[in-house]
């Protein structure tokens, strides 16, 4: 199980990225390592998938008003998906799919958890808060059933792969004239 959380890193830092667009969607792949109190050094990967607001299109004329329709869409309308794979080198491992959301260099993911410990399996549920972009310090509380509850804190380093689907209204690249 310990070589699986390397292995997924690798192959998710390795991705190519879409094409470029202003699209609603981004991919997110990174790297975690943290520090668990009675569990040691934490590393592991993460993928999110996540959902952006279209700001290039929403002109009104006015910087004022286009800067604060930009803060609310951002607010209201990024969130996405993610999944998370940790392990210790003292025999814990993690499996996190979980749902996010996003604010201005904040965010906030949640989602039930799988755990694999010394003395087996539990199911649980992660609760990650984290700031920044790229670089991520986050602290994650994972309540795990029948077993002992983890804290970590740590950080992530993440590339955000913008730019793949459509708007339901328009096609999304930069280069509108194709």
């Amino acid at each position: 199980m310990r070589m699986f959380v390397p292995v997924i890193g690798l192959v998710c830092l390795l991705a190519g990225s879409p094409d470029a667009s202003a699209g609603e969607w981004g991919f997110s792949p990174g790297i975690k390592v943290a520090w668990s109190p009675g569990n040691g050094l934490t590393y592991g990967v993460e993928v999110s998938v996540v959902r952006l607001p279209d700001l290039l299109e929403m002109h009104t004329g006015s910087l004022v008003k286009d800067l604060y329709h930009a803060g609310i869409e951002v607010i209201t309308e990024t969130y996405g998906i993610v999944f998370d794979v940790d392990t210790t080198f003292k025999g814990l491992t993690k499996l996190r799919f979980g749902g996010e959301w996003i604010g201005p260099f904040i965010g906030v993911e949640a989602g039930p958890s799988l755990v694999f410990d010394r003395k087996g399996a539990h199911a649980g549920l992660g609760l990650t808060l984290w700031a920044g972009y790229e670089f991520y310090p986050f602290y994650t509380h994972t309540f795990v059933f029948g077993g002992r509850d983890t804290n970590e804190l740590g950080f992530y380093l993440k590339t955000p792969l913008l730019g793949f689907g459509r708007s339901h209204h328009h096609h999304l690249d930069f280069d509108d004239d194709d």
